[in-house]
This record gives C-alpha cells, sequence and structure tokens, in this order.
C-alpha cells in the first residue's frame, strides 16, 4: 500500500506509431509510482494500437469512429480515477520526475502546469523553453485573460479531478482541450506556473497544434461558436466585466468572418452555419 494519491496519466493517440513507445516509456521511468496510465485510440490505422497493447499496465480504450483530439481527450479523462490528472501527448518524452514535482507543488492550486523542452523529429533540443515569448503571462493569469489567449500548454499539465465538474462536457466546439480546462480552472480555482521544464516537447508537423492552424477559416467560425458556448456555461457566475468581454469576442468573431465572406476573401460552404 502507498500514501501517494493516486495520479492518472491520460493519452489520446491516433497514427503515432512514430514516438509512442518513447513516449510512453518516458512515463514508466516516473519517480512517482502511484499512477494508473490510459490512452484512448481514436481509430488509427497504423500500429499505434498494437503499441499500446504491448504494455501490459496501460488500460486501452478504442473509439468506434475517429472523434478528434479534443473530444478523445474528454472521454479519457473522464475515465480517469486518481485525485490528480495528467494530460499526456503521444510523442514527447517527460522528465522522470515530472509527476512528483508537480504533485509536491500543486498545492491548493486546481491546474499546474510547467515550461517544456521542444524537441526535433530526432530527439535533438532545439530551445531549452516553450515558453519564451508568452512567460510575463503565465503567472497570475486571471479568468478574462484566458478567454483572449491560451499559455497553458496540455502535456504538461495536472489538474485536481475535482476541476471535472465544471469542465465536462467539453463545449461542443471547443478548439483545445488544455485552453477549455485552464479556463475553466482560472474560473473556479488558482493555477499555478513552474518556470521549469518537465516536458521534452516534439516539434513536427504531424502535431494537432500544428495542423489545426492550417485551415484558419474554420478556427474563426469555431471561435464564434465556442465563445458563445462559454458564455451559455458561466452566465450565472459572470461578473459585469466577463460577461461584457464574453459578448465582445463573440461579437467580434462573427463580425470578422462575415466581412471576410462580404470581400470574398472566403467563400464557405455554408455560411448560415456562423
Amino acid at each position: 500500500m502507498t500514501d501517494q494519491p493516486l495520479v492518472s496519466i491520460v493519452m489520446a493517440a491516433y497514427n503515432g506509431q512514430n514516438f509512442l513507445k518513447k513516449q510512453l516509456d518516458s512515463l514508466f521511468m516516473q519517480t512517482y509510482k502511484n499512477i494508473e496510465i490510459i490512452a484512448c485510440d481514436d481509430c488509427s490505422t497504423d500500429s499505434t494500437i498494437s503499441i499500446l497493447k504491448s504494455y501490459s499496465s496501460v488500460k486501452v480504450l478504442q473509439n468506434e469512429q475517429n472523434i478528434g483530439f479534443v473530444k478523445t481527450f474528454e472521454k479519457v479523462i473522464s475515465a480517469a480515477k486518481g485525485k490528480y490528472i495528467a494530460l499526456c501527448d503521444q510523442d514527447d518524452v517527460w522528465l522522470p520526475e515530472k509527476i512528483e514535482t508537480l504533485v509536491k507543488e500543486i498545492g491548493d492550486n486546481v491546474l499546474i502546469h510547467s515550461d517544456a523542452y521542444l524537441i526535433d523529429e530526432s530527439d535533438n533540443i532545439i530551445s531549452n523553453t516553450a515558453s519564451l515569448k508568452v512567460k510575463k503571462f503565465l503567472r497570475n493569469k486571471t479568468f478574462t485573460d484566458f478567454l483572449k489567449s491560451n499559455s497553458v500548454t496540455g502535456c504538461t499539465l495536472m489538474l485536481k479531478k475535482e476541476l471535472l465538474n465544471t469542465a465536462i462536457p467539453f463545449p461542443k466546439n471547443t478548439q483545445y482541450h488544455d485552453w477549455w480546462l485552464a479556463i475553466c480552472a482560472a474560473k473556479y480555482g488558482k493555477i499555478k506556473y513552474l518556470d521549469m521544464p518537465l516536458v521534452k516537447y516534439r516539434m513536427h508537423a504531424s502535431n494537432a497544434s500544428f495542423n489545426f492552424y492550417r485551415n484558419k477559416i474554420a478556427f474563426l467560425k469555431q471561435s464564434r461558436k465556442f465563445y458563445s458556448e462559454v458564455l451559455s456555461r458561466f452566465k450565472t457566475s459572470l461578473s459585469l466585466k466577463e460577461f461584457i468581454i464574453l459578448k465582445l469576442y463573440t461579437f467580434y468573431f462573427f463580425i470578422f468572418v462575415r466581412l471576410l465572406i462580404k470581400t470574398g476573401l472566403i467563400s464557405p460552404e455554408n455560411p448560415k452555419s456562423l
């Protein structure tokens, strides 16, 4: 028996065979031992599922159809049993002390996150920080700050399970799971940033974050709907300032996309969906 709180490490996987084993091996090298590892495969067509199942200690979930990384993370987060939940990508490498450090430092915060090394496809470190340009915004950010932009990188964060009472279910138009979790944490609790790298974050052309911004118009359309959903979710607990900011963001994205259509810069298949 152990007096360490259980930490659930949850992973969303899709066609990750190239780097998946390195990521999994780094999880089993954690100095903090009371962990469960849950991975959800989103209908991979490569050897991802066989790699996951080759680790007997990994609980493997499988989607019946491809639902995308955000919904897959929602599903696997909901399956977690631990007091703490740490999010894991399929292509990074964790430093051995990652979980031990986050558990030690989380305190009365509902979410904690850290810096990360950036590595390339060959594991070479290309930067000693992933937060250089945004470090001045990382400490003491408010709910309204997180509505503007996100500074929490999913693979570095750990949250308390109690946050799920607010965060689950995710809004339908959530673009990034880590952004939504940060918004919820900032609204109903505190967030702590550790200015130390605990993950080697891999940069390559198949990153979900890299590919998403290839379709910026879809992002703009989805952003308007997302802000509308956030407004609806939190409407009974918003201050006047928070309400006005959310209304302005919803209006801004609506007008901006309409302007692009009117000027002929975009031609959406279904304009009424905006």
